[in-house]
């Protein structure tokens, strides 16, 4: 009688029938014959068959995608395909998408392979949703320098007008005031940084895929590396190639750059000062926060824009609204090229329903100092503010200062807030409210003339509908990005940030000349 085979899976048809003969087997016995259903008693490679198919899914801009799929057979080989092309080192049952870019869509396939077969899963489309405000959840596609401004086109290339910029190349656009920057393309979000009284000036642009680059000088380290001298200009782009998975980043302090990753942790990269120029760059490395995840919001701390006794300070929001103070220090080892970080990170108690935005202005709060301002917008859309209130910035009609955050009446349906100079609140149908300084308002007041504040929102006249709006330079210069591609802007006007071919200050809305988006 044959014994009963169960754990052969690999011997040829030949192996097994010589088994059975030599325990016996004879004229009644005959040897098993090969099977296409994948037997596992009859050792035949089953060719894959996929049970469960990879789904369509949709992601926030800066989240990815777990994609997976189900699949039958033997000794199975994968291979993720995104638009037709293999991934590298894509290579399981399931693949994790890099963070997406807003309003993209990506078609992910799977290959599963073995010496049976192979078949192709079916189109697993991976759609980024489009950002109401480009910016609340990713990189914004403006950013405002100390005299210069950076945009990037809806193709992916960055644009750049005002003299202030430093490095950088590019031609310039017929009938504008701005350069099309050369070796920049699929760009999702710019940064344009100034550290220490606006020395050291730095353009940085986050790539769709998360990864960072940039020109300017080299000091404080906001690109990865010291070169020969602080004052060093990077001309061409540099690739920071210490990064990956960005999502946004933020200048430090006194140098250096802190930046939120797509899967929620937050980074610092420490400044080159305190480094040999012959010491490699891939020295400075960036460092991981402690106590910080599932973040989805990384704000610049006003409050602490004056402070020198830490690298770094940003509010870091989660994605159940709470608020964190995050204070970073670094110390560089100049002998042996290395260096120690030390960090707290503090949750903010300010009794407000969950936030997803957060911006103060003013002295730090620790100090004891008066002259804190702050705004914060909840997951409904409304405002808060309290705090210091000399010049209205607490748009509650008043000038009385508040410690108790409470809610500014006639906002709703808020999706983006700035705090700079004046107050600013983007509603979700494109309108722009401001109040605060009458200088940097941009528009007319009802407030009395007795005052140098409006401390009402109204909405800013002149302008279409908004889709972004930034604020930044020394001197205050606020730039908004309108649906139709335009940009506008006012304010401090010095290097030509407004982009409308003169250097004249401007209090109302200006367009600038030839520049479209979209």
């Amino acid at each position: 009688m044959p014994i009963e085979i169960t754990a052969i899976r690999h011997l040829s048809i030949v192996t097994i029938a010589t088994l059975v003969a030599a325990c016996g087997g004879g004229a009644g016995d005959s040897a098993p014959s090969a099977s296409t259903t994948g037997n596992t008693q009859t050792g035949t490679v089953t060719a894959p068959s996929i049970l469960v198919q990879p789904a369509s899914t949709t992601v926030s801009p800066g989240q990815s995608a777990a994609l997976s799929v189900g699949a039958s057979g033997t000794d199975l080989t994968y291979q993720w395909l995104l638009n037709a092309t293999p991934i590298s080192g894509a290579t399981s049952s399931s693949y994790t998408t890099p963070a997406g870019v807003a309003g993209v869509a990506s078609n992910y396939t799977v290959l599963i392979s073995n010496s049976g077969g192979s078949v192709t899963s079916n189109i697993a489309t991976v759609t980024v949703s489009a950002s109401t405000v480009a910016g609340v959840n990713g990189a914004p596609r403006l950013s405002i320098g100390d005299g210069w401004v950076l945009a990037v086109r809806a193709d992916g290339r960055v644009l750049s007008w005002g003299s202030g910029m430093v490095g950088g190349a590019g031609s310039l656009i017929d009938g504008t005031a701005a350069r099309l920057m050369d070796g920049v393309s699929n760009a999702s979000g710019v940064n344009a940084s100034n550290f220490i009284s606006y020395m050291y000036k730095q353009s940085l642009v986050v790539g769709n895929d998360g990864s960072v680059s940039g020109w300017g000088t080299a000091g404080m380290g906001a690109l990865g590396r010291k070169g020969s001298s602080r004052s060093e200009v990077f001309t061409s782009p540099v690739q920071v190639s210490q990064w990956s998975g960005v999502k946004n980043f933020l200048r430090c302090n006194i140098g250096g750059v802190i930046a939120l990753k797509g899967d929620g942790t937050v980074w610092v990269m420490p400044q080159s000062e305190g480094f040999t120029p012959a010491q490699d760059p891939a020295t400075i490395v960036p460092l991981q926060i402690a106590g910080l995840s599932n973040i989805t919001q990384l704000e610049g701390n006003g409050a602490n824009h004056d402070r020198t006794d830490a690298l770094c300070y940003a509010i870091a929001i989660d994605a159940d609204g709470a608020a964190y103070n995050v204070a970073v220090t670094v110390a560089n080892n100049t002998s042996t090229g290395t260096y120690d970080k030390s960090s707290v990170v503090t949750k903010l108690n300010l009794g407000l329903p969950p936030i997803n935005r957060m911006a103060c202005q003013g002295t730090n709060i620790t100090t004891g100092n008066s002259t804190l301002a702050c705004l914060a917008l909840d997951k409904s859309g409304n405002v808060w503010s309290w705090g210091y209130n000399a010049t209205g910035l607490l748009g509650d009609g008043t000038g009385n200062n508040r410690v108790v955050p409470a809610q500014i009446a006639g906002l709703s349906n808020v999706v983006s807030i700035e705090n700079y100079y004046a107050a600013f609140a983007l509603s979700q149908d494109g309108r722009l409210f401001s109040w605060g300084h009458k200088n940097y308002i941009g528009r007319s007041s009802n407030a009395s003339t007795a005052l140098n504040y409006d401390p009402t929102p109204a909405t800013v006249s002149g302008l279409g509908t908004v889709k972004e709006f930034v604020t930044g330079s020394l001197l205050g210069t606020f730039v908004a990005r309108l649906a139709d591609g335009t940009v506008w802007g006012w304010g401090s006007n010095d290097a030509g940030q407004l982009g409308n071919g003169n250097t004249a200050d401007a209090t109302r809305p200006v367009q600038a000349m030839g520049i479209n988006l979209n």
